[in-house]
């Protein structure tokens, strides 16, 4: 099985950011293991999309394990999906 190739929208990445500095700046272990958890489930998106619910016509939502959050994509034709949100559940 081909993997995805993950593009991230400008949302997505502020967001990510966003949650990333929030936690550095409340605890260092936090925010470790927030980056560890979205590339985990970022990785499990790029090799099966179609495995997460579909939320909204082409839209889908993976839910990280840990944190309150929604990864929310979109699968390109061909083998591209991209990341619109990662966002607070």
């Amino acid at each position: 099985m081909p993997t995805y190739k993950i593009i991230y929208r400008e949302r997505a990445i502020k967001e990510y950011s966003d949650s990333l500095a929030w936690y550095k700046k409340n605890s260092f272990q936090a925010a470790e293991n927030f980056q560890i958890i979205i590339s985990n489930t970022v990785t499990a998106i790029a090799h099966d999309p179609y495995s997460f619910k579909n939320s909204y016509k082409k839209f889908y939502i993976a839910r990280t394990r840990k944190f309150p959050f929604t990864i929310v994509f979109f699968i390109e034709e061909g083998d591209r999906v991209i990341v619109y949100h990662i966002n607070i559940s």
